[in-house]
């Protein structure tokens, strides 16, 4: 489905438990923001009641929305190994030039070189990654080949991590200040390069995971990847806007240079349900301005991450228990044959789908279509779990020569 402009988002993960944070009580009610509070131009956090609240973007951004399924696939299959197996040589390779010098100069230039390379490659994978969402946004690729790109620009963020990581272990104490500083900058800006979604997506087209349907939002330059399985709901999002790198920490005080107390008061301000239910585990990306926050609570886990300069979330990483996760709307619609029952949440978050027989009460195996996109089939528990799309749905229900029609807005 196109819209009039485009969409962003973000998502995150890491983990450390601050004095400060585990000293906040349980019931603490911290009062839900509103949108103005907490929405920059392009993003907001929206509050739902009775549980997570959730990274989206204002429907005047909104540039492309639909479901695409991602499953077997060869030629996909074949990059990504490939990718993987040039990232090992790499590697391999600097760990034996590294391993061959032992005056300490030498050893810091060979370190100088294989970390801008690494930058160069990170640089390379943005550009990558925001030349496939401007052709998505255009009509040039399918939601099925961007989710491609997406999988191989994961793995390959992937292999520059696991670099990086090396890179320090080899270095030990020949790590100057300096290059630990661009590694934890490097590390920090790979965050928005990788995700649940976009590697459940690689995963089935390397044929390691069933088939699997993906809905995909995006803005000019962010984007929201969303999908279910058997037992959870899965979302990412990534709102490069409200990362800004080289600004001024905001959260660091002179009475407290981690900017931990601070990022957590945010969090707070920002996840209200969350962290009332669970108790966070928040960290300090090295010597940068972004902090994670993780929240295991009883829904499921929020793994966010907020960026000190602009005091906003730039990424997010969302996971629901199906079952768990309260849906709060319900709209239904039967025929003589079929009763059909949606139960849902918010566009991009977790639906249910149930279709009955009228008369008898027992469940009915029947094909789901989406606006226009085949997500699947009830099966003989005659229920189930997908994604609900942003904004306009339309919903089709057939089994045999009947079909229902459930239509609404969501969000």
């Amino acid at each position: 489905m196109r819209y009039l402009r485009p969409v962003l988002l973000g998502f995150a993960f890491v983990a450390l438990l601050s004095a400060a944070v585990a000293g906040m009580p349980a019931s603490s009610a911290v009062d839900a923001p509103s949108p103005d509070e907490t929405a920059s131009d392009s993003q907001v956090v929206r509050t739902v009641p009775n549980t997570s609240n959730y990274l989206d973007i204002e429907q005047e951004n909104v540039e492309r929305g639909e479901h695409g399924g991602a499953s077997l696939d060869v030629g996909a299959a074949v990059a990504m190994d490939a990718t993987r197996l040039h990232t090992e040589h790499r590697s391999r390779t600097v760990d034996q030039a590294l391993g061959g010098l032992d005056e300490d100069r030498p050893r810091r230039e060979r370190l100088d070189v294989a970390v801008t390379r690494l930058e160069t490659r990170m640089d390379a994978l943005e550009q990558r990654q925001q030349r496939a969402i401007e052709r998505y946004n255009a009509d040039e690729i399918t939601t099925g080949a961007f989710l491609a790109e997406l999988a191989l620009i994961d793995v390959t963020a992937s292999g520059v991590e696991s670099q990086s990581q090396r890179l320090r272990q080899s270095a030990g104490v020949g790590l100057t200040e300096r290059l630990d500083e661009r590694l934890d900058a490097l590390e920090a800006d790979l965050v928005t390069l990788r995700g649940p979604v976009r590697a459940r997506a690689g995963a089935a087209m390397a044929g390691q995971r069933p088939a699997t349907d993906v809905y995909v939002l995006t803005s000019t330059n962010g984007l929201v990847l969303s999908t279910t399985d058997r037992a959870r709901a899965h979302r990412e999002a990534h709102l490069p806007d409200d990362r800004a790198p080289n600004g001024p920490d905001q959260f660091v005080t002179e009475s407290d240079d981690s900017g931990i107390t601070a990022a957590s008061t945010r969090a707070s301000e920002l996840y209200p349900w969350a962290y009332a239910d669970a108790g966070p585990s928040i960290q300090r990306l090295g010597r940068t301005s972004v902090y994670f926050v993780g929240l295991d609570h009883s829904h499921g886990e929020l793994e966010t991450y907020l960026d000190g300069a602009t005091q906003s979330v730039f990424r997010e990483r969302q996971r629901f228990r199906l079952g768990r996760v309260p849906t709060d709307t319900t709209t239904a619609n039967e025929t003589a044959q079929l009763a059909v029952r949606v139960n849902r949440t918010y566009g991009t978050g977790p639906m249910e789908v149930r279709v009955t027989d009228p008369a008898t009460g027992r469940p009915v195996d029947a094909n789901v279509t989406i606006n226009q996109y085949r997500v699947g089939s009830t099966g003989p528990d005659g229920r189930l779990w997908t994604t609900a799309p942003h904004r306009s749905v339309r919903i089709e229900v057939t089994s045999g020569d009947d079909t229902v029609r459930v239509s609404f807005f969501a969000n």
